[in-house]
């Protein structure tokens, strides 16, 4: 019947399927099964989105963070994929949406994840809303299935390439068909750890190197260098009460460019 809340839900149907008590032990295994099964769904890292009411995704919400990396086998990338897809669809409607693809790689060699980011970049810029996709590999758009890397690579007015290893200026330049004053600009481009880093821009027709110089809490809120995080578990031990902000806050004021140039002469 649906509880106090009038409407039934996934956790009144896993409560009905756990008191079967018809007597015949065929209908009661049954009913365990599909208990067992419902269970892993509802129990599992997504469980909230089958288990929440209708307007319980906090509408006006500025940010929905989604991390896919827990999800390895096909069937609950499929399910996780379909809420996702039914969340940014929602969003889309509501207001001008950034949908924001970091590292998702794995995910989008499936079938269904491959399908989703090829209809969203065919589709979200006529909704008035955008959709980013950001690696650390060309491997990771060139193993990418073809209708799926087309989609990205032809409808991306907008593009940015970091600094990369002489190894891979060729295969950047033939995947993005760059041209050789193009690649001699990828080439060029340079990058000193806590200070800055160069990147080209394609805006359109229009391309620019530029150079991007973090703040001191930019950088720390960023950095993945290990001695950068050797000093920030040092500052978490010496003040266990202070949150991770105040600690960054404060490292940030003290080294803005980060440890590297420093931890050698004090560690």
């Amino acid at each position: 019947d649906g509880g106090s809340r009038g409407r039934p839900s996934f956790d009144d149907w896993l409560a009905s399927l756990q008191e079967v008590a018809s007597g015949e032990p065929d209908d009661e295994g049954i009913a365990g099964r599909i208990a067992a099964q419902l269970r892993f769904w509802l129990d599992g890292p997504y469980g909230t989105a089958f288990t929440r009411e209708p307007g319980d995704e906090r509408r006006g919400a500025r940010l929905s963070v989604w991390n896919l990396a827990p999800i390895s086998d096909a069937d609950t990338q499929s399910v996780a994929l379909a809420l996702l897809s039914g969340t940014i669809a929602r969003s889309i409607t509501e207001a001008p949406t950034i949908v924001i693809m970091d590292e998702v790689w794995s995910i989008l060699r499936s079938g269904a994840g491959a399908d989703l980011v090829e209809t969203l970049y065919r589709t979200v810029r006529k909704e008035g809303s955008a959709i980013w996709t950001i690696s650390q590999s060309m491997n990771d758009y060139t193993s990418l299935a073809e209708g799926c890397r087309s989609a990205i690579l032809n409808n991306s007015p907008i593009k940015l390439f970091l600094a990369h290893d002489s190894s891979e200026i060729d295969l950047v330049a033939s995947t993005f068909k760059l041209n050789g004053r193009e690649a001699e600009l990828l080439s060029s481009l340079r990058a000193v750890p806590g200070r800055f880093s160069e990147m080209l821009l394609f805006f359109g027709v229009r391309r620019q190197v530029l150079r991007l110089y973090p703040t001191g809490i930019e950088y720390w809120l960023a950095t993945s260098h290990p001695r950068d995080c050797e000093w920030e578990a040092r500052a978490r031990m010496d003040d266990p009460n202070a949150s991770r902000f105040d600690i960054l806050r404060h490292l940030a004021r003290s080294y803005p460019h980060g440890v590297l140039d420093v931890a050698s002469a004090v560690a």
